[in-house]
């Protein structure tokens, strides 16, 4: 459909139609972005060991998945290494955990490596 930039009522309805159809699409997208939602995820530290972050993520997800607070990264990190648990461990890791205690099988995408990162330094 051409537009007709002409005077009069019939040069103006398909400019109409055209702009209610780009309105149709801005609410459509508004409505898309409005469906995004924030989690509340418990957060706990891994303080003071330094080196159980994997652990310390696995446990949020857990507390988040079964809607409690209890913080389990050093119970985590002593089922993987035992009583020497202050050890770092993969996102695999993390993942296994996080199946273990609730069940659900997730995946991990997009991750950011820590290691690009200290490559550009």
């Amino acid at each position: 459909m051409a537009l007709k930039f002409m005077c009069g009522t019939s040069a103006t309805k398909p400019i109409t139609l055209v702009l209610l159809l780009v309105m149709l699409m801005v609410l459509q997208t508004g409505q898309a972005l409005a469906a995004r939602k924030v989690l509340t995820v418990p957060e706990f530290s891994q303080q003071p060991y330094d080196k159980i972050c994997w652990a310390t993520s696995a446990s949020m997800i857990i507390a988040y998945f079964k809607g409690d607070t209890i913080d389990r990264d050093v119970e985590i990190a002593k089922d993987k290494y035992g009583s020497n648990f202050n050890q770092p461990a993969y996102i695999s890791d993390t993942e296994y955990y996080v199946r273990k205690y609730t069940g659900k099988a997730g995946s991990i995408q997009l991750i950011l490596s820590h290691i690009p990162l200290c490559s550009t330094k």
